[in-house]
């Protein structure tokens, strides 16, 4: 609230003050291979090709996803005259896991999705409904009452929801509920 905080260095303290500073920025040039007056270019230009690698990273990974999921059609289930998918899969993270839920309802053009995986030895589950189905079958009650079988909690909107939970065990068995809830 108003308050400033300063920091000064004084006498024999600035002289070991900048001989630190600059025995660091010479590690640091060492350590990025460059020249120390090229730092700041090469600092950039090293920050751009990892944003680079990171994005080719996760279109890597869900094209992976992808293509191990690609069978997934073959599991859907017929649930009183509605479609519905539900597996467990192999993702690396929550967000891969969304968007493939997400591309099998736009491919079942009017049906439920719920897909589950096991994550840093916790469970995540995600529901996606299309826009038709929302008046009769809600994600986020789908995911609200098979996360408590997993020992967790979730929710979301009638065409999308996630949750999760602790008990990676009871995956499957969560994911055979999805057709009993279609149903009422």
């Amino acid at each position: 609230a108003g308050v400033r905080r300063i920091e000064a260095v004084t006498g024999r303290g600035v002289e070991e003050y900048v001989s630190r500073m600059q025995e660091e920025r010479l590690e640091i040039a060492k350590s990025i291979k460059a020249q120390p007056s090229e730092l700041v270019d090469r600092v950039k230009r090293l920050s751009d090709h990892v944003s680079k690698l990171e994005k080719d990273l996760k279109k890597a990974l869900t094209s992976g996803a992808s293509a191990g999921a690609a069978d997934l059609m073959d599991k859907v289930q017929d649930v009183g005259g509605i479609k519905v998918l539900t597996a467990a899969i192999d993702v690396p993270d929550r967000k891969i896991l969304g968007e493939l839920a997400e591309k099998y309802r736009d491919k079942l053009k009017s049906g439920v999705v719920v897909l589950g995986s096991e994550l840093e030895e916790k469970v995540a589950l995600i529901a996606a409904v299309s826009k038709d189905l929302t008046p009769k079958v809600h994600a986020g009650n789908i995911i609200k009452a098979i996360s408590e079988i997993v020992g967790g909690k979730g929710g979301g909107r009638p065409d999308f929801a996630q949750g999760g939970g602790v008990d990676a065990s009871k995956l499957e068995e969560a994911l055979s509920q999805v057709a009993d809830f279609v149903k009422k």
